[in-house]
């Protein structure tokens, strides 16, 4: 037996080969940690990226919007052209028609959804009719996050031949009233066009 032990002890293949049960709990507690920390890194990546595409969805369908609204009242009748509801509405006629029938309408809403008399206050709508209810009716969604009802601006303005829109988007314009601009995470984005009306 002494023998058995000298050879082990004097390094000839015997000795023992692996890891301890003490060792492979360290090394998994540390790839624990190590996985954990990665996993919180890639979940505020991909929290930030997600909000920074909401972003960018919302100023996008925001500017197209203002295209789309800017080319209707370029070319509406002058004398038609009336912003109303203390500049949440703008009416016209296009040249060439004359029926009232025909007004083409964009408002933003006065509610907190769409199931009331203007509809909810973070959309705005286009819509045609003789008035603004019937206009309703036949309502479309042109740009959502507008925050223009929470903060108290104008949407619409005119001043003679010329009619300025102002939109501002925030993604989530229910946080204002708690925070102002500041709400973390929660940026103002403005978007202002003047347009002259050409008939």
């Amino acid at each position: 037996m002494i023998k058995i032990r000298r050879l082990l002890s004097a390094g000839t293949g015997f000795e023992r080969e692996g890891f301890s049960l003490v060792e492979i709990l360290v090394s998994l507690t540390i790839f624990s940690v190590m996985i954990l920390v990665a996993g919180g890194v890639l979940h505020k990546v991909l929290i930030d990226w997600s909000r920074q595409r909401d972003y960018f969805d919302c100023v996008q369908n925001a500017r197209a919007s203002m295209s789309f609204m800017v080319n209707e009242v370029r070319n509406a009748k002058k004398n038609s052209v009336s912003v109303e509801n203390s500049g949440a509405s703008i009416r016209f006629l296009w040249a060439g028609q004359t029926s009232n029938s025909d007004r083409v309408w964009y408002w933003i809403g006065n509610q907190d959804d769409d199931g009331t008399s203007r509809g909810d206050k973070t959309i705005l709508y286009r819509g045609t009719g003789t008035n603004l209810n019937s206009a309703y009716d036949e309502r479309t969604e042109l740009a959502n996050f507008v925050a223009n009802a929470e903060i108290g601006t104008d949407v619409f303005d005119r001043s003679g031949d010329e009619v300025t829109i102002t939109l501002m988007l925030m993604p989530h314009p229910e946080q204002y009233e708690d925070c102002g601009y500041d709400c973390p995470g929660n940026h103002v984005f403005i978007l202002s066009s003047k347009v002259r009306v050409r008939n």
